[in-house]
């Protein structure tokens, strides 16, 4: 019973394949697109071409009877075709759709707002005054700080003249100063120079005097004193022997000098006479002998005497009153000497 069934469907859907084939407005029509309308239809492909065939043997006979039988609605065999299959979506496409979206009416939104709205509704005059007065206050506001800028570089410039006028003041003083100190410096090295000529001159004329005049003079003089000197040691030596030698023979004689002309040991004047004579003589001649030449003569007496001399007496025990006298008698010659300078 099924299967009988099954094969009068099929057979109703071959006969309104043949059917649909051989219409007018069909037969027209490409091949291909029969054939997948047919197979959307739900025929298999022999049955398609059993389809095909059948159209194809009997197109007369179609016809006649299509007008020997009565009208039948072909809406009844004719098998609309099903859209595609809308494609799936994830969430990437609503979020690009929603972005392209909200673009779109901001976009809207802001041309709405500066083009639209001011020309179809203008601003009110109190904004504007608003706006004007902020304007002026920002205005008024830079200008009061270009003001004061202007201020300030005013009197930074002041202050820098005040301090190169300052400056120019002390080059200008600082140059006389230094013209000054080197003005002072030449003059006072043209005195030193004349001063040390002078000085030289003096002592060349000092040294030739003293070399030429005092020397032998007072070397004679020296001379002569010591010679004395050792007469007088001799005579008190011999003395003195002679009175050991009476006290030692016991006659209570004594050898009588009265008639010699060697004068005895009571004349020779003791020490502190010779020095207060020198001392009396020469006190004023001192004042009056600077102390360079009195350094030089001292240091020409240190280099006259040899070395050898000069480590025999350091050696040598001199009696004291040996030392006053020549030193007595040393200054005594050159407080004559000197006098006899002053007279020529």
């Amino acid at each position: 019973m099924s299967e009988s069934v099954i094969q009068s469907n099929r057979k109703e859907l071959l006969d309104s394949a043949v059917s649909f084939l051989n219409e007018p407005s069909v037969a027209n029509a490409p091949l291909e697109k029969k054939i997948e309308f047919l197979k959307s239809k739900g025929l298999s492909e022999q049955e398609i071409e059993q389809a095909l065939k059948v159209a194809t043997d009997t197109p007369s006979q179609s016809v006649v009877v299509s007008k020997s039988e009565p009208k039948i609605d072909r809406d009844e065999f004719v098998y609309e075709s099903l859209p595609p299959p809308l494609p799936a979506r994830d969430w990437r496409d609503y979020f690009i759709m929603a972005t392209a979206t909200a673009g779109l009416f901001y976009g809207v939104y802001e041309v709405t707002k500066r083009y639209v709205l001011p020309n179809v509704l203008p601003e009110s005059k109190t904004k504007l005054e608003q706006d004007k007065e902020e304007i002026k206050l920002q205005l008024e506001k830079v200008d009061s700080l270009l003001n004061a800028i202007e201020q300030e570089h005013n009197a930074f410039k002041s202050k820098e003249e005040e301090k190169m006028n300052e400056l120019d003041h002390t080059m200008s003083q600082l140059q006389t100063a230094l013209d000054e100190t080197s003005k002072t410096r030449a003059k006072m090295e043209y005195e030193l120079e004349n001063i040390k000529s002078q000085v030289g001159s003096l002592q060349s004329a000092v040294d030739k005097f003293i070399s030429t005049d005092s020397s032998s003079r007072d070397l004679e003089s020296i001379l002569k004193e010591i010679d004395s000197l050792k007469n007088l040691i001799k005579i008190s030596g011999s003395i003195a022997k002679n009175d050991e030698n009476s006290e030692s023979n016991g006659n209570g004689k004594a050898t009588s000098f009265s008639g010699s002309s060697v004068p005895g040991i009571d004349t020779i004047p003791s020490a502190s006479e010779v020095l207060a004579k020198i001392k009396l003589g020469n006190k004023d001649a001192d004042k009056n002998v600077p102390a360079w030449m009195k350094n030089k003569e001292q240091a020409q007496i240190d280099n006259s005497i040899p070395e050898w001399q000069k480590n025999a007496l350091s050696t040598t025990d001199i009696p004291d009153w040996q030392t006053t006298v020549e030193t007595a008698e040393a200054e005594e010659n050159g407080t004559t000497g000197e006098n006899e300078k002053v007279g020529e």
